[in-house]
């Protein structure tokens, strides 16, 4: 039974671990990815996790050498991992959105203040959006596609 018990328990905490370890999350390449973690962070609560990567650690090109290669950003505790586009050229063909909830209106509107600046498209403006109470979709001045709503 002990044998039984240990057993259960291993296979308990590898599932755990599974679980933890397997996530998805966007990886975005834009011009100016530091001007981009600025902005993302006047809209949302952010946190930038550990260092940025530059590009002059990998390359010996002095163009790019202080442009971030990786930086890793919490938003609303969700990790997105952003960088400079290199060799990268913007086709604005977009097939991607960053669905970002937060618990507020007030989170809603100050991210819609923050990214509308400069949009290269505006979807929508916060509305009412029948399955949330308030919504706005749009792309913002480096290319990224935000759908920022409010989940209660």
């Amino acid at each position: 039974m002990h044998i039984l018990a240990s057993l259960l328990c291993y296979t308990i905490l590898k599932l755990i671990q599974e679980i933890l370890m397997s996530r998805v999350f966007p990886f975005i390449s834009v011009d100016n990815a530091r001007k981009a973690i600025d902005v993302y962070k006047q809209a949302f609560v952010t946190e930038e996790i550990g260092m940025p990567t530059y590009y002059k650690e990998f390359y010996d090109d002095p163009s790019i050498a202080n442009k971030i290669a990786h930086m890793t950003l919490s938003i609303e505790g969700s990790p997105l991992f952003i960088n400079d586009a290199h060799e990268q050229p913007d086709t604005e063909q977009s097939r991607f959105t960053v669905n970002v909830e937060v618990e507020s209106k007030d989170k809603v509107d100050k991210a819609f203040r923050a990214l509308k600046k400069d949009a290269k498209h505006m979807y929508y403006e916060p509305i009412d959006l029948g399955w949330s109470d308030l919504g706005f979709s749009l792309k913002d001045q480096f290319g990224v596609i935000w759908m920022v709503y409010v989940v209660e």
